[in-house]
């Protein structure tokens, strides 16, 4: 840790400031690539890698393993992973802030994965029209 992460640790006054920057500082060791990819995994309530990969329109992904491995990464039963929700809500809002041009992408993107996969089953379905009231409200609602 260097001394700017600690006087910013320091100079947090809530719960949510101190975490925020222990992810921060997390996602600053990790390559560019996981880096983005950890990103889109906030957006899906659960992903696997096909998920993920629609979501980075990035067939190749080869970077699970390494997500899967971070702290805030949770196995999701029967579909792959998560993000933990509080550090999903963190990313979220953080995304929506500073790049909701980005949040709107891979939410149209999860929502048209989400069209192709068993809509007869009420996840798939909640799931698409969650991401498309968030890229596209009109066609969402």
């Amino acid at each position: 840790m260097d001394a700017d992460f600690l006087t910013r640790l320091g100079q947090a006054t809530t719960e949510a400031e101190r975490e925020w920057l222990l992810l921060e500082m997390t996602m600053g060791q990790l390559s560019a690539e996981v880096e983005t990819a950890v990103w889109a995994t906030a957006i899906p309530h659960w992903f696997d890698i096909l998920y993920l990969a629609a979501i980075l329109d990035d067939p190749q992904l080869d970077s699970l393993d390494q997500i899967s491995s971070l702290s805030f990464i949770e196995q999701y039963p029967g579909r792959g992973f998560n993000m933990h929700e509080r550090s999903r809500r963190y990313f979220l809002d953080n995304l929506w802030q500073k790049n909701p041009e980005q949040f709107r992408l891979y939410s149209a993107r999860a929502a048209a994965y989400c069209a192709g996969q068993n809509l007869s089953k009420p996840e798939w379905r909640v799931e698409q029209i969650y991401h498309l009231l968030i890229s596209d409200p009109q066609q969402g609602s």
